[in-house]
């Protein structure tokens, strides 16, 4: 049997995360911070769990020859988390796992769909280089700004930019505001490019980075940055970066900012 937890028993699941490559994505959650779904074989003392991120997907920790967990997965995905994700408008089922002996369990258990795959980087910043995070000025015309509660009093004609990324993450704005941090590029009353911290613990913080394209490879990612890493500094947080094996764009900005590759892990989809 498989149970959808309260917010309030998430910690429960919190001893299933050993070893030092466990996802932030999976502890934010379970911490309380970020959005997301909790389903186990026990609610109080769970072998075997799936956590449930809005935005980055599906991710299993524990047994992966838990019986009682893995024999009603089929069910859970087709009949609870399939028309929940096409209500929020996701498209794919997207897993990874922590533990190795997952990956063939979990490729028998979804032999029916026609399953891709590839990699994820996770780059972490273990020693700050004032050389490297020294701020610079942007081109004439563009100013970086914080983002905070004011920034919604601004007359900035797309807001939405910023507001649909706290919920994609957070899921209101109370909770972002109150534990998260951001930055965003402006010209001309327009917001070109933000930098929201996404997923946060108790120890580590991760950036979510977007620009529209028309105005990339001007460095704004690197230059919004440099002021994320010095609220992760000042908070003792350990920046946390991911990204995928072939995005040379987004992992080289982060190196160039000190970043070191921590682990690598396996990354599962398939279409609803």
């Amino acid at each position: 049997m498989i149970y959808e937890l309260k917010k309030e028993e998430f910690s429960n699941v919190l001893p299933l995360c050993v070893g030092k490559n466990c996802n932030l994505e999976i502890i934010s959650i379970l911490q309380g911070n970020n959005y997301g779904w909790v389903f186990a074989d026990n609610p109080q003392k769970p072998r075997s769990a799936v956590i449930w991120s809005r935005a980055e997907g599906f991710y299993f920790i524990g047994e992966s020859n838990n019986h009682d967990f893995n024999d009603f997965l089929t069910e859970l995905v087709e009949k609870n988390i399939k028309p929940r994700s096409l209500e929020l408008q996701k498209k794919y089922f997207e897993y990874s796992f922590i533990e190795p002996e997952w990956e063939e369990v979990l490729k028998k258990i979804f032999e029916y769909k026609n399953l891709e795959n590839d990699f994820q980087r996770v780059y972490k910043l273990y020693n700050y280089e004032e050389a490297r995070i020294a701020p610079f000025d942007l081109e004439e015309g563009f100013e970086i700004k914080e983002v905070t509660e004011d920034i919604f009093k601004e007359n900035l004609n797309n807001l939405e930019f910023i507001k649909n990324d706290i919920l994609h993450f957070w899921g209101c704005n109370d909770k972002f505001f109150e534990m998260g941090k951001g930055y965003c590029i402006i010209k001309d009353n327009h917001i070109v490019s933000i930098c929201m911290m996404s997923n946060l613990s108790d120890k580590e913080a991760q950036a979510h980075i977007e620009t529209l394209p028309e105005f990339r490879k001007k460095g704004f990612a690197k230059r919004m940055l440099i002021e994320y890493l010095k609220h992760c500094r000042e908070n003792h947080l350990t920046p946390y970066w991911d990204c995928t094996d072939d995005n040379i764009g987004s992992y080289s900005t982060a190196e160039s900012l000190g970043y070191e590759l921590a682990f690598k892990y396996p990354l599962y989809w398939t279409k609803f």
